[in-house]
């Protein structure tokens, strides 16, 4: 939760929203100001997790899958080791896109930019009739084996050719 407010993605925390829905929606309709009528229904959550702090510290500003795996090995969070060996379960290539995508969106003007190379990124992926994002498909919804076998390893991916213009225009 903290992190999504200091990313600017939340403003109001509700742990039950069915339990409050009703009663916010009716002081709306009276023409209550929003602002106010969230306020009064918000949680908090802006004080910090162990979970917010490991992200804190083996994540934050870092865009290359080697320093965030040398972080995780570092810390001495209980949950570090195993979040490392989730990530290395997962695509190489979806995991370094997404690296460089958040490197990228980072400096962007608006949400429509970071949409804009979101959908370009999705369609150059889907161009790949032997990538990852098949691979994944037929390992979890077809043969559900889980085991993909992923085209590429951590470091090996062409990252930039994923965020080229894809012929197909995104449209807002």
């Amino acid at each position: 939760t903290r992190t999504a407010r200091r990313l600017g993605l939340s403003t109001c925390h509700v742990g039950d929203w069915e339990g409050v829905e009703p009663a916010v929606v009716e002081r709306l309709d009276k023409g209550e100001d929003a602002e106010d009528v969230l306020a009064s229904v918000d949680e908090g959550g802006d004080e910090p997790t162990a979970l917010d702090d490991l992200i804190e510290e083996c994540f934050a500003d870092k865009f290359e899958i080697f320093e965030i795996f040398e972080a995780l090995d570092k810390s001495e969070h209980e949950d570090a080791k195993r979040i490392k060996s989730i990530i290395e379960t997962k695509s190489p290539t979806s995991v370094e896109v997404t690296l460089e995508q958040l490197r990228r969106g980072k400096d962007m003007p608006s949400l429509a930019d970071c949409l804009k190379m979101e959908f370009d990124i999705s369609q150059n992926m889907m161009r790949e009739p032997n990538g990852d994002f098949y691979e994944g498909i037929r390992a979890v919804l077809v043969d559900k084996d889980g085991a993909p076998k992923w085209d590429k390893a951590f470091g090996e991916v062409d990252v930039a050719k994923y965020f080229k213009e894809a012929e197909k225009k995104w449209e807002p």
